[in-house]
Protein backbone atom coordinates (compact mmCIF):
# COMPACT_ATOMS: atom_id res chain seq x y z
CA UNK A 1 0.00 0.00 0.00
CA UNK A 2 1.27 3.87 -1.36
CA UNK A 3 2.50 5.75 1.73
CA UNK A 4 2.36 8.96 -0.30
CA UNK A 5 0.17 11.78 0.90
CA UNK A 6 -3.22 11.85 -1.40
CA UNK A 7 -2.98 16.03 -3.02
CA UNK A 8 -6.11 17.26 -2.80
CA UNK A 9 -8.10 20.11 -4.73
CA UNK A 10 -7.72 21.96 -1.42
CA UNK A 11 -3.74 21.54 -1.00
CA UNK A 12 -3.41 22.73 -4.54
CA UNK A 13 -5.20 25.50 -3.48
CA UNK A 14 -3.28 26.20 -0.87
CA UNK A 15 0.01 26.35 -2.90
CA UNK A 16 -1.04 28.48 -5.29
CA UNK A 17 -2.29 31.09 -3.08
CA UNK A 18 1.23 30.91 -1.25
CA UNK A 19 2.86 30.93 -3.76
CA UNK A 20 0.87 34.19 -5.39
CA UNK A 21 2.15 35.85 -2.26
CA UNK A 22 5.87 34.88 -3.22
CA UNK A 23 5.16 36.93 -6.79
CA UNK A 24 3.83 39.95 -4.30
CA UNK A 25 6.00 39.56 -2.14
CA UNK A 26 8.68 40.33 -5.00
CA UNK A 27 6.85 42.45 -6.87
CA UNK A 28 6.56 44.85 -4.01
CA UNK A 29 10.34 44.77 -2.84
CA UNK A 30 11.20 45.04 -6.70
CA UNK A 31 9.03 48.35 -6.92
CA UNK A 32 11.02 49.98 -3.84
CA UNK A 33 13.98 49.08 -4.94
CA UNK A 34 13.20 50.47 -8.27
CA UNK A 35 12.86 53.83 -7.11
CA UNK A 36 15.90 53.90 -4.74
CA UNK A 37 17.67 52.62 -7.98
CA UNK A 38 16.37 55.69 -10.08
CA UNK A 39 17.73 58.20 -6.96
CA UNK A 40 20.79 56.55 -7.21
CA UNK A 41 20.75 57.16 -11.48
CA UNK A 42 20.05 60.88 -10.67
CA UNK A 43 22.57 61.23 -8.26
CA UNK A 44 25.17 60.23 -10.87
CA UNK A 45 23.64 62.11 -13.67
CA UNK A 46 22.28 58.85 -15.13
CA UNK A 47 18.93 58.36 -17.04
CA UNK A 48 16.11 56.35 -14.53
CA UNK A 49 14.48 55.00 -17.23
CA UNK A 50 15.67 51.74 -15.30
CA UNK A 51 13.50 48.82 -13.00
CA UNK A 52 14.47 46.22 -10.81
CA UNK A 53 13.40 42.94 -10.67
CA UNK A 54 14.47 40.30 -7.66
CA UNK A 55 14.70 36.78 -8.15
CA UNK A 56 14.85 33.77 -5.91
CA UNK A 57 17.43 32.59 -8.75
CA UNK A 58 20.99 32.34 -7.81
CA UNK A 59 23.14 32.94 -10.67
CA UNK A 60 26.27 35.07 -11.89
CA UNK A 61 26.13 37.56 -14.99
CA UNK A 62 29.09 35.03 -16.73
CA UNK A 63 26.81 32.09 -16.48
CA UNK A 64 24.22 33.60 -18.33
CA UNK A 65 26.31 35.66 -20.64
CA UNK A 66 28.79 33.01 -21.47
CA UNK A 67 29.39 31.17 -25.12
CA UNK A 68 30.58 27.52 -23.74
CA UNK A 69 34.50 27.50 -24.75
CA UNK A 70 34.64 24.73 -27.79
CA UNK A 71 37.85 26.09 -29.87
CA UNK A 72 41.35 25.78 -29.00
CA UNK A 73 41.42 29.48 -29.79
CA UNK A 74 38.86 30.14 -27.01
CA UNK A 75 40.68 27.96 -24.66
CA UNK A 76 43.28 30.12 -24.81
CA UNK A 77 41.73 33.10 -24.55
CA UNK A 78 40.37 31.45 -21.35
CA UNK A 79 44.00 30.89 -19.85
CA UNK A 80 44.95 34.88 -20.61
CA UNK A 81 42.34 37.14 -20.16
CA UNK A 82 39.79 36.14 -17.33
CA UNK A 83 37.08 38.39 -15.64
CA UNK A 84 36.59 38.35 -11.80
CA UNK A 85 33.32 36.72 -12.01
CA UNK A 86 31.98 37.70 -9.38
CA UNK A 87 28.67 39.63 -10.61
CA UNK A 88 25.67 38.27 -9.36
CA UNK A 89 23.10 39.95 -11.15
CA UNK A 90 22.08 40.70 -15.07
CA UNK A 91 21.18 43.83 -17.03
CA UNK A 92 18.50 43.37 -19.73
CA UNK A 93 19.60 46.35 -22.42
CA UNK A 94 16.33 45.52 -24.36
CA UNK A 95 13.49 45.80 -21.13
CA UNK A 96 16.31 48.53 -19.19
CA UNK A 97 16.04 45.95 -16.16
CA UNK A 98 18.74 44.85 -13.64
CA UNK A 99 17.84 41.21 -12.61
CA UNK A 100 19.20 40.33 -8.66
CA UNK A 101 19.11 37.60 -6.61
CA UNK A 102 18.10 37.41 -3.43
CA UNK A 103 20.99 36.02 -1.36
CA UNK A 104 21.62 35.60 2.03
CA UNK A 105 23.33 38.93 3.24
CA UNK A 106 26.05 40.10 3.64
CA UNK A 107 27.18 39.98 -0.30
CA UNK A 108 28.98 42.73 -2.19
CA UNK A 109 25.66 44.19 -3.86
CA UNK A 110 27.34 47.29 -4.42
CA UNK A 111 29.85 45.97 -6.69
CA UNK A 112 26.87 44.22 -8.23
CA UNK A 113 24.69 46.98 -8.52
CA UNK A 114 27.69 49.40 -9.75
CA UNK A 115 28.39 46.92 -12.31
CA UNK A 116 24.70 46.74 -14.07
CA UNK A 117 24.26 50.03 -13.95
CA UNK A 118 27.50 50.99 -15.81
CA UNK A 119 26.13 48.23 -18.71
CA UNK A 120 22.84 50.62 -18.18
CA UNK A 121 24.81 53.79 -19.15
CA UNK A 122 26.38 51.81 -21.96
CA UNK A 123 22.64 51.26 -23.90
CA UNK A 124 20.99 54.00 -22.75
CA UNK A 125 23.35 57.06 -22.07
CA UNK A 126 25.38 57.79 -25.38
CA UNK A 127 26.21 61.37 -24.31
CA UNK A 128 29.22 63.22 -22.78
CA UNK A 129 27.19 63.83 -19.85
CA UNK A 130 27.79 60.35 -18.15
CA UNK A 131 31.73 59.17 -19.45
CA UNK A 132 32.73 59.48 -16.35
CA UNK A 133 30.39 55.97 -15.81
CA UNK A 134 31.32 54.77 -19.54
CA UNK A 135 32.20 55.25 -22.60
CA UNK A 136 31.71 52.62 -24.98
CA UNK A 137 28.23 52.81 -26.15
CA UNK A 138 26.53 50.15 -28.47
CA UNK A 139 22.89 49.36 -28.91
CA UNK A 140 21.02 45.79 -27.61
CA UNK A 141 21.34 44.65 -30.94
CA UNK A 142 24.77 44.88 -31.21
CA UNK A 143 25.02 43.58 -28.63
CA UNK A 144 23.94 40.34 -29.88
CA UNK A 145 26.26 40.09 -32.07
CA UNK A 146 28.93 40.17 -30.05
CA UNK A 147 27.39 37.65 -27.72
CA UNK A 148 27.51 35.61 -30.81
CA UNK A 149 30.73 36.29 -32.23
CA UNK A 150 33.49 36.45 -28.54
CA UNK A 151 33.62 35.00 -25.63
CA UNK A 152 32.35 36.80 -22.51
CA UNK A 153 35.95 38.08 -21.42
CA UNK A 154 36.19 39.73 -24.52
CA UNK A 155 33.18 42.01 -24.68
CA UNK A 156 34.59 45.64 -24.78
CA UNK A 157 31.17 45.91 -22.65
CA UNK A 158 31.90 43.80 -20.13
CA UNK A 159 35.63 44.96 -20.03
CA UNK A 160 34.95 48.33 -19.60
CA UNK A 161 31.98 47.14 -16.80
CA UNK A 162 35.07 44.89 -14.61
CA UNK A 163 37.14 48.11 -14.83
CA UNK A 164 34.70 50.45 -13.69
CA UNK A 165 32.60 48.59 -11.34
CA UNK A 166 34.60 49.32 -8.38
CA UNK A 167 34.96 53.61 -8.51
CA UNK A 168 31.45 53.71 -9.39
CA UNK A 169 30.58 51.76 -5.95
CA UNK A 170 32.52 53.62 -4.35
CA UNK A 171 30.43 56.89 -5.45
CA UNK A 172 27.63 55.18 -4.93
CA UNK A 173 27.94 53.43 -1.35
CA UNK A 174 28.12 57.09 -0.25
CA UNK A 175 24.48 57.72 -1.13
CA UNK A 176 21.81 57.42 1.83
CA UNK A 177 19.47 55.67 -1.11
CA UNK A 178 22.00 52.62 -1.40
CA UNK A 179 22.36 52.26 2.18
CA UNK A 180 18.52 52.06 2.03
CA UNK A 181 19.24 49.88 -1.02
CA UNK A 182 21.11 47.51 1.06
CA UNK A 183 18.32 47.44 3.87
CA UNK A 184 15.19 47.03 1.60
CA UNK A 185 17.98 43.87 -0.04
CA UNK A 186 18.51 42.37 3.71
CA UNK A 187 14.40 43.34 4.12
CA UNK A 188 13.38 41.33 1.47
CA UNK A 189 15.42 38.20 2.29
CA UNK A 190 14.10 37.96 5.50
CA UNK A 191 10.63 38.28 3.83
CA UNK A 192 11.49 35.80 1.34
CA UNK A 193 12.64 33.36 4.29
CA UNK A 194 9.13 33.72 6.55
CA UNK A 195 7.43 33.01 2.83
CA UNK A 196 9.58 29.66 3.02
CA UNK A 197 7.99 28.70 6.72
CA UNK A 198 4.85 29.20 4.85
CA UNK A 199 5.38 27.48 1.69
CA UNK A 200 6.62 24.24 3.34
CA UNK A 201 3.39 24.28 6.07
CA UNK A 202 1.36 25.08 2.92
CA UNK A 203 3.24 21.21 1.67
CA UNK A 204 2.61 19.79 4.82
CA UNK A 205 6.56 19.85 5.59
CA UNK A 206 6.94 20.69 9.50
Amino acid sequence: MSSEKTITVEDIKRQFDVCLDLLKILNGYSAKLTELAKAICRSINLTEDLRIILTLKRFYEYEIEEIPLKSEIDKAVKTIVSMRRDVEGLYNPKKKTIILPILDPPRDICTTLAHELTHHCQFVCHTNSCRDICEYWLSPEEADEIRLQIPYDLRPYEIEAYGKDKSLCSKISEFKEFKEFVDTMVEAFNKVGEWIVHFKMACGSH
